[in-house]
């Protein structure tokens, strides 16, 4: 099942000597305080049981919680059957399954899952959260980027009457847009630096229900902020180079 074997050996399918043959992750070995456990023997009740390998940790619950002792025991008979497939060869590998299936459980439903699947359901809350989160971010998006683009435009036209003296004197196009920009990044700097530690506590916090996650890089909050500064650029700029391109005759005429 891809699991990787760090010592010992594997079940062997050539010879019927697995009954009593045992299989441990990392962390059973740690939990036991076990040295050189390949070829120890355990003990349940009167049975012994033989350990002939040990496989690397892996993820087999939640990755709320932190990786558990885990014990392998080949048996020949079961509730389950667990089978790995070759991608693209599910529907045919079901069918087969299937018939035979019903050769031995004919009263009983044929019933499957796959891991991916169920895997996915331990995780639906934060599908849930990420999809709400998705859609009050995009909308909270376009309400700021509306809004910054209304008063961008309320701000062009309000100082129209200096921007066309500005131009008369000789001002450049790119020092007009600066000095109508200047005011504007000041308000976003101010924003980014209250809402940064901010986002930075909120996915601490929520960071904290997974027993393994990511380190919060600072440049992470660095990019997200100068994404917001370089979209209020180019609002503000848009707006601002209309406005500069106007004829100034025509805007003091105006005013």
């Amino acid at each position: 099942m891809g699991m990787e074997l760090v010592d010992g050996r594997d079940f062997s399918l050539e010879n019927n000597d697995n009954a009593n043959r045992i299989i441990l992750n990392e962390s059973a070995v740690k939990f036991m305080s076990i040295e050189n456990p390949v070829g120890q023997v355990l003990l349940q009740g009167e049975d012994e049981f033989e350990i002939i390998g040990v496989v690397k940790d892996f993820q087999y619950g939640s990755l709320h919680k932190s990786i558990e002792p885990l014990l392998l025991r080949f048996r020949d008979h079961g509730r389950n059957v667990v089978l790995r497939m070759e991608s693209g060869t599910e529907k045919t590998t079901l069918a087969n399954v299937k018939k035979l299936y019903d050769q031995f459980q004919s009263g009983y439903p044929f019933d499957y899952a796959f891991v991916d699947t169920e895997y996915q359901k331990l995780y639906n809350s934060e599908t849930k959260v990420a999809g709400l989160s998705n859609y009050f971010a995009l909308l909270a998006k376009i309400i700021s980027c509306l809004g910054l683009f209304g008063l961008a435009i309320f701000t062009a036209e309000r100082r129209s009457k200096e921007i066309g003296i500005r131009k008369i004197m000789g001002s450049s196009l790119f020092g007009i847009v600066k000095l109508l920009s200047s005011d504007f990044t000041k308000m976003v700097l101010i924003a980014v630096t209250i809402s940064l530690p901010f986002a930075y506590w909120v996915s601490t916090i929520w960071l904290k229900n997974f027993a393994y996650s990511i380190d919060l890089e600072w440049w992470y909050f660095l990019i997200a902020g100068l994404s917001v500064l370089l979209v209020s650029w180019l609002i503000v700029g848009i707006q601002t180079l209309k406005a500069a391109s106007i004829n100034p005759t025509q805007q003091l005429k105006d005013e």
